[in-house]
């Protein structure tokens, strides 16, 4: 079959949604010919990868909206707007390339977000959606884990998300055209509209390379334990510390690492300090993959 997907994130060695996209799109493309539509700015990265690794099946074309009228974008300021933006762009390069090409399926993977819709939807060819989600709405009972900051702004972005799949006509054309839809957990699938779910099949976006995995081990108590994550309050790195200050109780010389970075940094460095347990958890920061992986 010929394919062609949208993965405005796609990027190898990246982690998180950059590795999502890489992940499907070098997946699919073992069975299939694929064409993927992309950021121009995840050319680099993917190139020298193919020169590693070669795939005669993969074909990726690279758009991105001009810089007169992308201007304001500065890293994740703007970057939903400027993601909106690009899937129109992405939805007319894709028509063109389907007169050229007529592809069997078009097929939406990153962003991994139900509440934008995607430009690969205006494609004249059977839509597949997904990986589809959304961090869910953690509620007012658990704000002491995640701090009261962050329960406002996840409640922001309810709202906000809530409104938009009422406002984007993109978002309701996906709904409507889809043949299947990929989501990430069964809580996706209540939000869509009734007469898509069942359409909807629960599949993961997580995606890891097996290469570098060793055999596990068996481990004996105290514990090294490894966290790994954006410092964000929904990423629940406050209830990790505060479980692991209980477990010290028990096994003093057990130690945490937590791997990444975010604006929550500061604040758990305090409630660590709070507890009296900072000499036993290390903030390692942004770890790149190939040192991690190296140790």
């Amino acid at each position: 079959m010929k394919i062609i997907i949208s993965a405005y994130a796609c990027e190898p060695g990246k982690g998180s949604e950059p590795e999502v996209g890489w992940q499907w799109v070098h997946q699919i493309a073992r069975f299939h010919e694929t064409w993927v539509i992309t950021r121009a700015n995840n050319r680099t990265l993917i190139e020298e990868e193919l020169k590693k690794e070669p795939n005669k099946n993969l074909h990726f074309v690279y758009i991105d909206l001009p810089t007169w009228v992308s201007f304001w974008k500065k890293g994740n300021r703007g970057v939903h707007l400027y993601y909106q933006l690009w899937q129109i762009l992405s939805g007319i390069k894709g028509r063109q390339l389907h007169k050229e090409i007529v592809f069997d399926i078009v097929h939406h993977v990153t962003f991994v977000n139900d509440w934008i819709g995607s430009g690969a939807s205006l494609i004249a060819a059977p839509f597949v959606w997904g990986p589809i989600g959304s961090h869910p709405f953690v509620s007012m009972k658990y704000k002491d884990f995640i701090g009261f900051r962050e329960y406002i702004t996840g409640l922001v972005r309810l709202l906000l998300r809530i409104s938009a799949r009422y406002r984007d006509p993109l978002y309701r054309r996906c709904v409507s055209k889809s043949v299947r839809i990929f989501v990430a957990n069964r809580e996706c699938i209540k939000r869509l509209p009734a007469a898509a779910r069942n359409r909807a099949l629960v599949w993961a976006q997580n995606s890891a390379t097996l290469d570098n995995l060793s055999t596990p081990k068996k481990h004996n108590l105290p514990l090294n334990v490894i966290s790994v994550g954006r410092l964000v309050g929904f990423k629940g790195f406050r209830l990790a510390i505060k479980a692991f200050a209980a477990h010290l109780q028990l096994y003093p010389d057990s130690r945490l690492t937590i791997l990444g970075d975010g604006k929550q940094r500061r604040d758990l460095e305090q409630l660590a300090s709070t507890l009296g347990i900072e000499r036993s958890i290390t903030f390692a920061g942004q770890v790149a993959e190939a040192l991690f992986l190296k140790r």
